[in-house]
């Protein structure tokens, strides 16, 4: 959930920005108050951005006659002409203002950089918008996941830090659906329309199946574990394909620029979606980066902290303390919480 693009385009075609606007909740509003604390000279353009969004109410076409942008903009000014008469805001307190009174946040300023677009860049403005409207947005932070259910009625999990987008309707010949990091599709069959899952390195296609997409952008690999039915999972950049069967999962590394199948732990792929934490043999790096992806907690590793060998086990709906005395008991460490933040130590650095 991070920018630095300043245009009015890219306001509007920031999943992040448009779901502050549309849904806002605590993430959002902490995000998009720092972000115009720290540019402020950008509020003229993010103010206007909201207010398309808002004032279109995202019409359910993409072409508008020249007469209905007029009208729109025109709506717009008038609203600009109010708000010239009232008194200034600070920029500190745009944020929260924005919240109640919309209409009543924009500078006159914005007024003269909107009387400067030309046609063109209004109607250009006005398609991104609209086409924005057709789109949803679904995102998770660190400790939460979450059930979608996608038009046609695929029921998608969520992982902790990830992000579905999809439209608000299929249609055209395929169902596609973009996917940041990890998620669960239970797909609803329909031979004459495939389901397609894009992602950072991967395109995963399928008619109706149940699979696990694991493609983050911050990694140079990409996991596609098949639970039924058949998957094609390609990496379209490299021009590879391979077909998954049940039971099956394709590996992607991008040095070895292929896609390897192999078999797979149904309960180390897929349990997480049933809100169990499971771990096989994982090295205990692996776990803490788990933990603080399941919690949302961050673990601090503290010097000179020996840690052994692997971790083995499984937990279901428990709490972050009671997870680390299991893990600990095994794997001879001690820990220290502080909120949400976990210290991993010696045993004997602990105090009596």
């Amino acid at each position: 959930m991070h920018t630095n693009k300043h245009t009015i385009e890219d306001f509007l075609s920031n999943p992040s920005f448009v779901k502050w606007v549309k849904d806002p909740d605590a993430e959002t509003e902490r995000h998009w108050e720092q972000w115009l604390k720290q540019h402020p000279e950008k509020q003229q353009e993010m103010m206007l951005a909201r207010q398309l969004l808002l004032s279109l109410a995202y019409r359910n076409q993409y072409t508008l006659p020249q007469t209905d942008v007029d009208e729109i903009f025109a709506k717009i000014q008038e609203t600009q002409a109010y708000t010239a008469q009232q008194p200034q805001r600070m920029v500190e307190k745009v944020i929260p203002f924005l919240g109640r009174f919309w209409w009543a946040a924009a500078s006159v300023a914005v007024v003269g950089f909107f009387l400067g677009m030309g046609k063109g860049t209004q109607r250009n403005l006005l398609t991104k918008v609209i086409s924005l409207g057709k789109t949803e947005y679904q995102e998770t932070a660190k400790g939460e996941r979450r059930k979608v259910v996608l038009p046609d009625g695929t029921i998608v999990t969520l992982q902790a830090q990830s992000s579905l987008e999809f439209p608000s309707a299929f249609t055209g010949n395929i169902r596609e659906v973009k996917l940041e990091g990890e998620a669960f599709f239970e797909v609803v069959k329909n031979p004459n329309k495939p389901f397609v899952v894009k992602s950072k390195h991967l395109e995963t296609k399928v008619l109706g199946t149940s699979f696990d997409v694991i493609d983050r952008a911050n990694q140079a690999q990409g996991k596609v574990a098949v639970v039924t039915g058949k998957v094609q999972m390609s990496v379209p950049k490299q021009g590879i394909k391979q077909m998954l069967t049940p039971n099956l999962m394709g590996v992607w590394q991008a040095k070895q620029q292929a896609i390897e199948a192999q078999p797979f732990d149904p309960k180390e792929m897929i349990s997480w979606k049933s809100n169990i934490l499971y771990f096989s043999k994982t090295p205990l790096k692996a776990v803490f980066e788990q933990l603080e992806m399941w919690y949302g907690v961050s673990i601090e590793i503290a010097p000179n902290t020996a840690l052994k060998g692997r971790y083995s086990g499984e937990f279901y709906d428990e709490t972050l303390e009671n997870v680390l005395t299991g893990i600990a008991f095994t794997s001879g460490f001690s820990y220290e919480i502080d909120g949400d933040h976990v210290r991993i130590i010696n045993s004997s650095n602990t105090q009596p």
